[in-house]
């Protein structure tokens, strides 16, 4: 039975093996890690290094509000003979015209090829991004196969046009986070506090929300009454800057009392008392579905600054919407999916995300979504166990059935001995 016993328990503990790993290939992403350092004069943005041997940039920012690689006019690339010209547009850098790039091609970490935009006169953006755009943005001469994220995923290097960034850790010296990049990340079908919102199919990533709670005071984000028009939310992952409407000033002064007024050097928020006892302050965004609470810090929390700036925040007001930076969800593990068009935020603490249950408790979209893969991986892992059932039941079955037939050629072979013997005791007996 011992000879029986080892194979099979060998089989069954290769199959087992072969299950968890099908099981961990069902996320399908890329991971980099990001972080910066902290007490510098100024605070880096968060980047992932360049390790590849052809690299022209060491660090690459994630971009929300660009669609492709982007780098500024001091990047020193091979001339190519095919490239093309744009003049297009930035938001996210305070560029109110438009500038001229140049588009390559490029190996992007010696492994795929991306269109890559170089920046060709204007010296305000000198960084590398690496752009996760929903769509095309402000570029002219691009059409949506074209941009980094459906070109990761038509050339089956990425398996969904989804991607998310990790709660940030935060100590002394640093900040880090993780970009995860082309599927689903598990953290999402976990025990935990899930807030959506629909990003409509725009130009950049962003919600709609309907009010806003700054230091208490409920602030109505109602943009245009008549049409119900709520203003738009973008994300952006480029830089710390808060972005307000410059049509959102004279509401926000009335409702806030006055409270904050614009640093005339910076243009920045400065905030009187609102810093006295922590380095930030908490913001509320409300819509129909979830509350989320985020954070505003000032500029002393991770930067070196003087005491008098310690009241000073990075809210300032331009362009007419809202641009908020990844730094202020900086507690949540945000997730971006184009193929759904939603905006997901995870958290397992009930003080900063609160969601709506519905009055007809009747599921949602989403949910049924979300349902359904949940059915679908639960129904795939049932099969796979049953499968491996079957061939250890079947592995076990030929084993016993071989020794089985050992046993009857052993038993046949010994009674045929045992004839033999008996029939030379009768001959010896007749002689």
């Amino acid at each position: 039975m011992i000879n029986v016993l080892k194979p099979r328990i060998l089989v069954n503990y290769s199959l087992f093996w072969v299950l968890l790993g099908l099981i961990s290939t069902n996320q399908n992403y890329q991971k980099y890690t990001l972080s910066t350092s902290i007490g510098n004069d100024e605070l880096k943005e968060l980047y992932f290094d360049d390790t590849s041997d052809a690299k022209i940039c060491h660090e690459w920012i994630p971009s929300l509000f660009n669609p492709i690689l982007l780098v500024g006019y001091n990047v020193e690339l091979n001339p190519l003979i095919n490239y093309d010209e744009d003049k297009i547009s930035f938001p996210i850098f305070s560029i109110p015209e438009p500038i001229q790039v140049a588009y390559y091609n490029f190996s992007f970490l010696d492994q795929y090829i991306l269109n890559l935009a170089k920046i060709t006169f204007n010296k305000i953006v000198t960084k590398c991004y690496f752009g996760l755009s929903i769509g095309v943005a402000n570029y002219n001469k691009l059409d949506e196969s074209q941009i980094n994220l459906n070109i990761l995923k038509d050339n089956n290097i990425i398996h969904e046009t989804i991607f998310s960034f990790d709660k940030w850790s935060i100590n002394d010296n640093s900040i880090k986070t993780n970009l995860y990049l082309g599927d689903e990340h598990e953290i999402f079908s976990k025990d935990g506090i899930i807030g959506t919102c629909k990003a409509d199919k725009d130009l950049y990533w962003g919600c709609s929300f309907k009010k806003m709670v700054f230091n208490n005071k409920t602030i109505d984000l109602i943009k245009d009454k008549d049409n119900d028009i709520y203003y738009k939310i973008y994300f952006s992952s480029e830089n710390y800057l808060i972005r307000f409407p410059e049509s959102f000033k004279t509401k926000f002064n009335k409702e806030t009392d006055d409270i904050c007024i614009e640093k005339e050097n910076t243009k920045y928020l400065d905030c009187n008392n609102l810093f006295d006892s922590k380095e930030y302050i908490q913001m509320k965004l409300i819509d129909d579905n979830m509350t989320i609470t985020i954070e505003v810090d000032n500029l002393n929390r991770f930067n070196k600054y003087k005491d008098e700036q310690k009241h000073t925040t990075r809210i300032l007001f331009e362009n007419d919407y809202f641009i908020f930076p990844l730094i202020m969800f900086k507690n949540f593990h945000v997730q971006f999916d184009s193929n759904k068009n939603i905006i997901s935020f995870y958290t397992d603490d009930p003080n900063i995300l609160e969601v709506k249950k519905k009055e007809d408790n009747s599921p949602s979209e989403d949910n049924n979504n979300n349902d359904s893969s949940n059915a679908g991986t639960i129904i795939l892992i049932i099969i796979i166990i049953l499968i491996i059932l079957i061939l250890g039941f079947g592995v076990f079955w030929f084993l016993r059935k071989r020794k089985s037939s050992s046993e009857k050629n052993i038993n046949k072979y010994n009674k045929f001995e045992e004839d033999d013997n008996f029939q030379d005791m009768n001959e010896k007996r007749v002689f």
